[in-house]
């Protein structure tokens, strides 16, 4: 995919320029979007092998959701997933560079109202206080960013790039522990 992406369309330049010069100017502009999408995927299919460390229900439906609310407003939930407990697990994944902040929590929460009110009926289960949030950011969290998630009453978890590719069965640490 990568290839086919960054490599096949600029054989011509790659041929002429040194390859440093390439990716500066023509790769890397377009390479968080990327990343962005893939980032996605990896979340996916970390999933299964993550969540019983962090006490996530089993999803019978890995999804994301794109769509209008009752205004027509673009809305976009990245973790959109049918539990097999018959909760919604919602969240969101962001590959960024820098610790977000608590305004990537509010504005799901802000979305996840939006759709309940245009009548989406999986977001109806997904604003009860009891659905799991899962956040996903390659940069990390702000300082304070778990504990103002938490008030919302929702059960919060967050995972970096280090909890994607951790080997071994490492546990969550006492802090990770109690995101539960």
């Amino acid at each position: 995919m990568f290839h086919a992406t960054f490599v096949a369309p600029f054989e011509a330049e790659l041929a002429r320029y040194p390859p440093k010069a390439v990716w500066t100017e023509q790769v890397l502009s377009y390479l968080d979007t990327y990343m962005g999408h893939i980032f996605e995927r990896i979340v996916e299919q970390a999933y299964p092998r993550l969540r019983g460390k962090w006490r996530l229900p089993m999803v019978s439906e890995w999804g994301r959701w794109e769509g209008v609310d009752r205004e027509g407003k673009s809305l976009e939930v990245d973790i959109a997933s049918i539990a097999s407990d018959g909760n919604m697990l919602t969240g969101a994944i962001k590959w960024n560079r820098r610790p977000v902040t608590i305004e990537i929590h509010r504005k799901h929460l802000r979305m996840l109202e939006r759709l309940a009110a245009a009548g989406v009926k999986w977001a109806h289960a997904a604003v009860k206080p009891g659905a799991p949030l899962l956040y996903v950011m390659a940069g990390g969290f702000a300082p304070g960013f778990e504990a103002a998630a938490r008030a919302s009453g929702h059960p919060v978890v967050l995972w970096t790039l280090r909890d994607l590719y951790a080997s071994g069965p490492r546990r969550p640490s006492k802090a990770k522990a109690e995101r539960r």
